[in-house]
């Protein structure tokens, strides 16, 4: 299964990587901490690998969590990790105080693609109420993590993202 092949893929693949782009700029500039109505993003933009966390208030005091990876390997190299048995990558939410790394939820992958532009990605979304997020006094601090498991070498690789900070409104 590959949803990012055609012409429709390539242009969703260009519009999440522009969204990353711009992301990781506003992340570079220190803007992560905006008021609980607008979404906070922090990607890593890296050239091997972008990785993304997007926190998004729905209304309600509920919330999306929304994480994204492009793992940029060839299209067959990320078709053959799509393609072997089981489920290939795994996405979670952690609370960062100080570095130090707390798993608050797994976010359900809700898609995998193997394109010639972004390699291998991975996208993954969960919603609820902002208690779930809210785990400090004041700003929580978060990240996310794609965990991703690689057939051709047997072996884990893990991609984290920047922290995103945001105030939850309950």
């Amino acid at each position: 299964m590959s949803i990012a092949t055609g012409k429709q893929g390539r242009s969703r693949l260009r519009l999440l990587q522009l969204s990353g782009a711009i992301g990781a700029l506003l992340f570079a500039m220190g803007v992560t901490a905006l008021p609980a109505s607008a979404a906070v993003q922090a990607c890593s933009g890296q050239v091997e690998s972008n990785v993304c966390l997007t926190i998004s208030p729905l209304g309600n005091g509920r919330y999306a969590v929304d994480v994204g990876l492009d793992f940029r390997i060839g299209h067959d190299e990320a078709q053959t990790i799509i393609d072997a048995f089981g489920d290939p990558a795994s996405a979670t939410v952690l609370d960062d105080d100080n570095n130090v790394l707390r798993t608050l939820f797994v976010a359900p992958v809700t898609g995998l693609g193997a394109s010639d532009e972004a390699g291998f990605s991975v996208s993954a979304r969960a919603e609820g109420a902002g208690g779930l997020l809210n785990v400090d006094t004041g700003i929580d601090t978060l990240r996310a993590r794609v965990t991703l498991y690689d057939p051709r070498t047997g072996g884990t690789r893990t991609f984290t993202s920047p922290v995103a900070a945001i105030t939850i409104v309950p």
